[in-house]
């Protein structure tokens, strides 16, 4: 398997040994571990460690909470920026029609 690089082709490069790259390393080898602990025969013991090993990521790398603390005012606002006036959506209801209009048409 390749390195994962960004549309800017940029990859990480963790081999150093300042505390954050240690620490990044750290969890990133503890989820590893946690992936590998499951019975191979066991499709229910299977997906919990992959849950599990997600969550822990999540919590770890603070992903999620930010999108799970927006507002719909938030979401709204966002929509609505460098949007014509005709365009804009003001109520959440509205914006998700229009997401889904945009993304399925």
């Amino acid at each position: 398997m390749s390195k994962y690089k960004n549309k800017d082709g940029i990859s990480l490069n963790y081999t150093g040994m300042d505390s954050h790259q240690v620490l990044v390393r750290e969890v990133v080898s503890e989820a590893i571990r946690m992936c590998n602990q499951y019975n191979w025969h066991d499709e229910v013991s299977m997906r919990w460690a992959l849950e599990r090993t997600k969550n822990f990521l999540e919590v770890n790398f603070d992903i999620n909470t930010e999108i799970e603390k927006r507002s719909d005012e938030w979401r709204i606002e966002q929509f609505n920026r460098h949007r014509d006036e005709k365009d804009q959506v003001s109520t959440i209801e509205e914006l998700e029609e229009r997401v889904d209009e945009i993304f399925n048409s």
